[in-house]
């Protein structure tokens, strides 16, 4: 029994375009054509543009990196609260002396509305003393008045001082030893009278010498 001849099976072609189809029956050609122009772009660039844009892509990334580690090692400036050991208060150094020189200190001032305190009598070394103070210090002066019995000028001496009522001792040398010694330790040309006015001893007597020397004594007392 003889076996029949098979027929010849050739592939199916798209009548469209004349290509075989696919073993599914599907045309390459007419799934691109219905896809549309997008899914085509990769067969317009051309190998230049694609190595164009790979390296301009690889640059970016590297520069990224190396931005991104250049960050991480730079150096960071130490905490201004914090010392760089065992996280203690940063200890402060002193200050220049250089520095210092420029330094301005303020006084204080007072308050607006508050008048400044008075400065009470006698805080001001440069206030000159008035006649009420300087009057006031001549009563404390210590007067003494050394006289004799046959001294006229020992009297004119005795009414001046009565007629300004001022206080004063007297002492008469040829009443007493002591007197005589005191006048003659004070004024060694034992000439009369002689005045004892506070610290100053006048040899003489006259109103004019013996009040210059009365007011002296006064202010070393203010």
């Amino acid at each position: 029994m003889s076996t029949p001849p098979r027929e010849s099976q050739e592939p199916r072609r798209c009548l469209r375009h004349g290509i075989a189809l696919k073993p599914d029956g599907e045309c390459l050609v007419c799934r691109r054509e219905a896809m549309g122009p997008r899914s085509h772009i990769w067969n317009h660039i051309g190998l230049g543009h694609l190595i164009v844009l790979g390296f301009v892509t690889l640059v970016g990334i590297v520069g990224g990196i190396t931005y991104l580690t250049s960050l991480d090692s730079a150096p960071r400036a130490p905490s201004a609260a914090l010392s760089p050991a065992a996280g203690q208060p940063a200890r402060r150094e002193p200050a220049d002396d250089e520095a210092n020189k420029g330094n301005i200190h303020l006084e204080e001032e007072t308050p607006p509305g508050q008048e400044p305190a008075p400065a009470e009598e006698g805080d001001s070394p440069s206030a000159a003393p008035t006649d009420e103070d300087i009057a006031r210090a001549r009563e404390r002066v210590l007067v003494t008045l050394y006289s004799g019995n046959q001294c006229t000028a020992c009297g004119e001496a005795r009414l001046y001082l009565r007629s300004k009522r001022i206080e004063h001792v007297e002492r008469n040398i040829d009443e007493s030893p002591s007197a005589a010694a005191d006048r003659d330790r004070l004024n060694p040309t034992k000439s009369l009278p002689t005045l004892e006015v506070g610290e100053e001893t006048l040899p003489e007597f006259t109103p004019e010498l013996f009040e210059a020397a009365l007011d002296r004594q006064a202010r070393l007392l203010l």
